[in-house]
């Protein structure tokens, strides 16, 4: 899907909603729950109005894959260079929702793969100022050629259980 402003114009990027996504154990309701797009997630955020927006627009059914416990957690996305414009710069972010788990750390690995190079960073997603509010998470920047795959995630494989997280997609956007 195109990435478009307030105003209906194309900003250039692309959405990947978390369908789209690869989200382990996703298929299984003891681990995350589909909610729909318009259920429980109210928010002034102009990204919330912005994919019901595009939702309606496309005819697709707008889901959040909710978190509700798992020690795996891996969600990666992956998209064709070729819908992105060449020699463009673009920023690549997940779209999530923190809940209140309390003062418990929330560590996370996110990787972008892009032309061949790997950028990696860890970020305490507890930390999100804006608890129960959308928030964009960046993974990082690449510029965009005329072959190949960006491919980007958000882990944390470490033995202890996660909860409290919401993933609502990710965008790949134009910062040129």
């Amino acid at each position: 899907m195109p990435v478009i402003n307030n105003s209906g114009a194309d900003i250039g990027g692309v959405i990947v909603t978390a369908r789209e996504l690869s989200i382990a154990w996703s298929n299984d309701p003891n681990y995350w729950k589909w909610v729909p797009i318009d259920e429980g997630y109210n928010s002034n955020h102009t990204v919330i109005w912005f994919l019901n927006f595009v939702y309606r627009e496309w005819g697709e059914e707008g889901e959040i894959a909710e978190l509700i416990q798992v020690s795996w957690l891996d969600v990666e996305g992956r998209v064709k260079m070729q819908n992105l414009e060449e020699g463009r710069e673009y920023e690549v972010m997940f779209l999530v929702i923190m809940g209140n788990i309390g003062a418990r750390n929330f560590p996370v690995i996110l990787k972008l793969i892009a032309n061949g190079e790997e950028q990696e960073k860890t970020v305490d997603l507890n930390n999100l100022r804006d608890k129960g509010e959308l928030v964009s998470v960046s993974v990082g920047k690449f510029a965009a050629t005329s072959s190949g795959d960006v491919a980007f995630s958000l882990a944390n494989h470490d033995s202890s259980l996660k909860e409290g997280l919401s993933v609502k997609g990710a965008i790949i956007e134009s910062r040129s």
